[in-house]
């Protein structure tokens, strides 16, 4: 049981409250006393009530009985309901002060809640330097400090490298970089030096870096394509990536700088001076390159080449918009393998691509193309001219010469047959089966497919444009090298071939003895009566054995001007060349090969019967004494009848010169203008007595040079137009 506390150890407080419960419970017992005395006055009243009703009621009088005796306790009542509250009653005064009270058992310590930061106390006494805490974390890169004193002077270090290493036109130079690694500071570097800011990758080509590597990140050098000793933690920009840090290449690997990479190296670059070569002849075009500065995309390819008055070669024929020409029928000049165009001056030069892929170009890149970005700027492109047709360059086939013509217009098969009318030619069937009394045939075969005539060497039927009649809505087929096509784009500044049975070049046959002739073998015996090797001889030279090691030559008794050779079969047998070579020389030891344009191996198409004339016409005339004639294939046996074929009368030139042939062609009004590389001079007058072919009209002509424009104007009748084709010889002097 609890143990009550006496009074004593009451504090006042608690002693106040207890007098007063004591005075509310003594309040309640009066007034339960006076309850139960009125509950035994009532009860005595009833019982009067009740007798008086017993003797029905005539001795009922109410008078009031003595109180009746205290009746004994009733059983106790249920509990009654819980009363409410009372109002709190006033407080009463303090008491005094009790005594004190023992010493309590202590408490158990519970820590409570934190009070609030009192003031600051007064310093107290120095203590003991505690052991170090844990690093806390990094904060944030403070302001650049005041440039301190210059330090004493360094040690010698490693001498850098100078950098000899170029990609893709640009040479890497390696620059220091002030501060943190970041893309900014690298920009700043190399614009400082005057140098641009290479791209590490070229998905990070912002416009403020220059793509130079389009296989990968420059800063990954794991396959030792680029020397390690320069690229060796150099840093590369990498835009806005990671927060405008930069890759750092690594051994083997690369990875991304931090706030704590300052001071390091860049690799900047710079353009090479550009050599962009000189003009290249392909499939009838000149292609002359051009350096473009700045952003190199199809706008600016287009603006160069018409800056310069020539035209833009389409990248590949289905981007022909009007405004470039197609040069590769066979697909894009960008991809090597789509073409046979000089590796070297094609590699990661940049085509015209049209609205293909907005106003990207193409460029051609190793084994491949790509499409270039806002990246790529100072690039190489071509833009081309037609190479003027050069009548001279014809070939005998079948009795028929086959002369080179511009076709006007579009090329299709009407305008190929008018080309030919104007010239004064007739128009070639590409096939007999579209002969349709409009065109010569010349065998049952595709003029446009070089598989089917062995005798031509393909390359001068290639790119050449045929005609076909009414077959496919008229358009002419083309051949394209390797096959042939409909064309159906109708481009413009093509060329065709036309026939004619008169010579389209006038010659001159040098005619020395028979004796001048010499062979290495003769069948038969090497008389004059047996082996007639002259043109339109009664028999041939024939060898003696069918090899590769035969020859015939002939001595001109002078150095001439040698245009090419003329040749027949045996007249009396089917025997006859049907490829040779052709050399010359001065004096029978040192021997030049004579190329004829056709293919690198310089080889002569021959005959192809023993009756017609196969005229080899060289593309420049050579100075020579001695010519010599190789078979390298024949039909039946080596037989052959031949003569030289020398200048037309003019003026010899010095041995140095260069010479070219002009084909100024017709035209409808006065005068004409015509291309002539400025290398070449002309001569101020052109009539008959110094044109070359065979017309002999009277028209004279004055022919007037600036730069690599010549104009010819009719003087016999000016201002009126001419229908012939005159050609002029122009040489360098």
């Amino acid at each position: 049981m609890t143990q009550l506390a006496s009074e004593g150890d009451l504090s006042p407080t608690t002693q106040n409250e207890i007098d007063i419960i004591e005075n509310n419970m003594n309040f309640l017992r009066d007034q339960m006393d006076k309850v139960s005395d009125q509950l035994s006055a009532e009860h005595d009243f009833m019982q009067n009530v009740v007798n008086a009703v017993g003797n029905g009621g005539a001795n009922l009088q109410i008078v009031p009985g003595p109180r009746g005796l205290t009746g004994r306790p009733g059983p106790p009542g249920p509990t009654g309901a819980s009363g409410r509250n009372g109002r709190n009653g006033i407080d009463g005064a303090t008491g005094p002060a009790g005594p004190q009270g023992p010493q309590g058992v202590p408490g158990k310590f519970v820590r409570g809640p934190r009070g609030y930061v009192g003031p600051v106390g007064p310093q107290g006494p120095r203590g003991f330097i505690g052991v170090d805490g844990p690093r806390g974390p990094k904060g944030d890169v403070g302001p650049k400090g005041d440039r301190g004193p210059i330090g004493p002077p360094g040690r010698d270090g490693h001498p850098q490298p100078l950098s000899t290493y170029s990609l893709a036109g640009w040479k890497f130079v390696p620059i220091d970089v002030d501060g943190p690694m970041t893309g900014g500071n690298l920009l700043a570097a190399c614009a400082a030096k005057g140098l641009r800011t290479p791209c590490d990758h070229p998905s990070y080509c912002d416009g403020k870096c220059v793509v130079v590597d389009y296989t990968g990140h420059l800063s990954y050098n794991n396959d030792g394509r680029r020397p390690r000793d320069l690229w060796q933690g150099k840093y590369f920009y990498a835009a806005n990536a990671n927060q405008g840090f930069t890759l750092q290449s690594v051994d083997g690997s690369h990875r991304w700088s931090d706030a704590g990479n300052e001071y390091g190296q860049t690799l900047c670059v710079q353009r090479r001076n550009p050599k962009v070569g000189k003009p290249i002849r392909w499939n009838g075009f000149e292609f002359t390159p051009f350096f473009i500065r700045g952003v190199v995309d199809s706008p600016t390819i287009l603006a160069t080449c018409r800056a310069a008055g020539l035209m833009t070669p389409c990248d590949h024929p289905s981007w022909n918009n009007g405004q470039c020409v197609v040069v590769n029928p066979n697909g894009h000049m960008s991809y090597a393998a789509h073409n046979d165009f000089p590796r070297n001056s094609i590699a990661y030069t940049y085509w015209y691509a049209g609205n293909a892929n907005g106003i990207a170009s193409i460029q051609n890149v190793p084994g491949s193309h790509r499409w270039s970005s806002p990246c790529d700027t100072d690039g190489v492109a071509f833009c081309v001219k037609p190479i003027p047709v050069d009548v001279t360059d014809s070939r005998m086939f079948m009795g028929w010469w086959m002369v080179p013509a511009k076709i006007p217009d579009g090329a299709n098969s009407n305008n190929i047959e008018r080309a030919c009318s104007d010239a004064d030619m007739k128009t070639l069937c590409d096939h007999s089966s579209w002969n349709n009394g409009r065109c010569v045939a010349l065998g049952g075969f595709h003029m446009s497919y070089n598989g089917h005539h062995p005798t031509f060497v393909p390359p001068y039927l290639t790119n050449k444009q045929f005609y076909a009649g009414s077959a496919y809505n008229g358009y002419a087929i083309q051949n394209t090298g390797s096959s042939h096509r409909w064309e159906t784009n109708q481009p413009a500044n093509q060329q065709t071939i036309c026939v004619t049975r008169d010579s389209p070049i006038k010659f001159q046959i040098a005619d020395p003895p028979q004796s001048s002739y010499s062979f290495s073998s003769c069948a038969g015996g090497c008389s004059d009566g047996l082996n007639q090797a002259k043109e339109n001889s009664g028999t041939a030279w024939c060898a003696q054995n069918n090899d590769g090691n035969q020859w015939s030559a002939v001595d001109l008794g002078k150095q001439q001007w040698i245009d090419g050779i003329v040749t027949q079969g045996r007249k009396d047998a089917a025997q006859w060349l049907t490829l040779y070579d052709i050399y010359t020389s001065n004096d029978q030891t040192n021997w030049n090969r004579v190329s004829s344009g056709e293919n690198s191996q310089g080889q002569f198409p021959g005959n192809v019967d023993n009756t017609y004339n196969q005229f080899s016409v060289f593309n420049q005339p050579v100075k020579a004494q001695y010519v010599k004639v190789v078979p390298l294939a024949w039909n039946n046996h080596v037989c052959m009848r031949w003569s030289v074929l020398v200048g037309s009368g003019d003026e010899l030139l010095p041995a140095s010169s260069e010479c070219t042939r002009v084909n100024i062609g017709n035209s409808g009004s006065g005068s004409k203008k015509v291309y002539v590389d400025k290398k070449f001079v002309c001569p101020a007058k052109l009539s008959k007595a110094n044109w070359l072919g065979s017309d002999t009209y009277g028209d004279t002509f004055s022919i007037e040079a600036d730069k690599d424009i010549i104009t010819v104007t009719r003087q016999d009748a000016p201002g009126s137009g001419w229908g012939m084709n005159p050609i002029v010889k122009c040489c360098t002097v």
